[in-house]
């Protein structure tokens, strides 16, 4: 896996660390573990045509659309609760759980089924696909259920082959240019949990200081449950760490092309 740790998908994955020179281009991931997928199948994947318009209309009472299978998206309930507050939603989406994510507006953006709060009209929707609303607030994305696999496990499938096994059978940590590479490593260990699980559910994109995009690690919230990213940051953990820069050969980000 490659990730920066910042605040906030097929085989592989890198953790990357942030520096204050990067936070600002990272500022939705944290620290990368493993993972893959997007949303696919017929209750999670909607077209672009809705009734979301980021002023609190939702799709499902604005506009309509279909899945890409063909099937209808469904809200399941609507409920308006004018005391929700990020915590309490948090810890309702742990009960079950998912993973939280937080919108500007979450119309398309969203990742898959589950719950939504929309913070314009106060309204927790139940729902079978993203793009059903233009929240503006917070999302619990539902996870797979716990196959009972090992972090260990979990890791020789979907980590190792990115973060590569150093001499000493270690984790590598894949950083910006110019990153204290001994700091980095130190400091994996004392980065927030919810940080690693949120990069390992949802990957690691940001953008380069030259304007070009930069993807470092897959998202995992199809393939994996909640518990199992957990064993698999736990299992990460025990790893002597390494770290590297990353770069584009020998070319750093902040290089402006022709």
């Amino acid at each position: 896996m490659e990730s920066e740790l910042s605040p906030g998908t097929s085989a592989g994955s890198a953790f990357v660390v942030v520096t204050p020179a990067t936070s600002a281009l990272v500022a939705a991931a944290v620290a990368g573990l493993v993972f893959a997928g997007a949303c696919g199948g017929e209750d999670d994947a909607c077209p672009s045509a809705g009734g979301a318009s980021g002023t609190g209309t939702t799709a499902a009472s604005g506009g309509g659309g279909s899945h890409a299978g063909g099937g209808e998206k469904v809200v399941t309930s609507e409920v308006e609760d004018t005391s929700m507050r990020y915590q309490k939603f948090y810890d309702l989406c742990v009960e079950r759980g998912g993973m939280v994510q937080t919108h500007a507006v979450c119309a398309g953006v969203n990742a898959c089924k589950g719950m939504s709060y929309n913070k314009y009209d106060y309204i927790l929707m139940e729902h079978t696909c993203k793009a059903m609303n233009s929240c503006g607030g917070m999302s619990c994305v539902e996870l797979p259920a716990d196959s009972g696999k090992t972090g260990e496990q979990i890791y020789k499938d979907s980590c190792e082959g990115c973060h590569l096994p150093t001499a000493d059978g270690g984790f590598k940590l894949f950083v910006p240019p110019g990153t204290d590479l001994d700091q980095a490593a130190e400091d994996l260990s004392t980065t927030p949990r919810e940080a690693l699980l949120a990069a390992a559910a949802f990957g690691i994109f940001t953008r380069n200081s030259n304007g070009v995009s930069g993807a470092h690690m897959p998202a995992y919230h199809e393939r994996y449950a909640r518990a199992e990213l957990t064993r698999v940051i736990d299992y990460s953990l025990t790893l002597p760490v390494t770290a590297e820069e990353y770069g584009v050969l020998g070319v750093n980000e902040d290089i402006v092309p022709p």
